[in-house]
This record gives structure tokens, C-alpha cells and sequence, in this order.
């Protein structure tokens, strides 16, 4: 399973993006593919703000990112996930979107294992943490 941070998926597509190219390769396998249903919002929102002078480019960045999401597991933020954030966020310093991200990771690796599952992040802050945590990290930019 590969959990994916908002940073890994739109540099997907964004052809000029650092580890663009790597990242693609990853969402292109067949492998299981998860993130935080925070996604959804802070990738458009990431996209409505690049292309905030180019509508017609901003709608349809963002109509990429829906269908790729629709072969995702976007797994709620619940109680037990907002929990689990705080505690990184204290913890790690982390924003309170990294720490969504890694937070749903964790809840994953409970479900499936850490041994099968990776997390796919271009945010540095965010993967050290996510090693602490023990979680097996992809860094595409790398």
C-alpha cells in the first residue's frame, strides 16, 4: 500500500516539479493506493492557488486530481485520527496537515502492517517524522 501526502500527488502533475517523473511512476503502479480525505481539499486548493490566474488550467488540475482519487482509500479524519495528529503535531512540530497525513499512515499501518505499506511525501518536516514513526517513507524528489 502507498499512502500519499498532498505534495507527492500534485507533483504528479506538475511536469516541471522536482521527482515529477518518479512520483508519476509510483501512482501509476498497481499497488493500493490511500491518503487522508484531507486530500481532496488541500490538493485543490494547492492547484485553485497556482493556477488562480488561468481558471480554465485550475479546473482542470483539479479535475485530474478527482479522477486519480477515485482509485484511492481516503480514509476519514475521525476522532482517532485527529488524536493521533495532535500527538505528532506535538511531538514532531508538524503543521496540521502533515500531521493528518502521517497520522492516517499510522492507521493504516495498524490495518495492513508497516512492512506493506509506504508513504509518499516531498515535504522533508514531514518525512523525518514519519521515519521516527517508523514508517517506511518515499521521498520522489530524492
Amino acid at each position: 500500500m502507498i499512502v500519499w501526502d498532498t505534495s507527492a500527488l500534485t507533483a504528479c502533475y506538475q511536469a516541471l516539479e522536482k521527482g515529477h517523473s518518479r512520483a508519476l511512476s509510483f501512482l501509476k503502479q498497481r499497488d493500493q493506493h490511500a491518503a487522508s480525505s484531507f486530500i481532496l481539499l488541500e490538493g485543490t486548493s494547492a492547484f485553485a492557488r497556482v493556477h488562480r490566474h488561468d481558471s480554465a488550467r485550475s479546473r482542470a488540475a483539479i479535475a485530474w486530481l478527482e479522477e486519480q482519487l477515485i482509485r484511492f482509500d481516503l480514509v476519514a479524519i475521525d476522532n482517532t485520527v485527529l488524536s493521533r495528529a495532535k500527538k505528532l503535531a506535538q511531538r514532531h512540530g508538524l503543521r496540521g496537515a502533515d500531521a493528518l497525513h502521517v497520522a492516517t499512515a499510522l492507521e493504516l499501518a495498524l490495518i495492513v502492517g508497516r512492512r506493506r505499506l509506504h508513504f509518499i511525501t516531498f515535504d522533508a518536516e514531514q518525512a523525518r517524522a514519519a521515519h521516527a514513526e517508523k514508517l517506511r517513507v518515499i521521498d520522489p524528489g530524492a
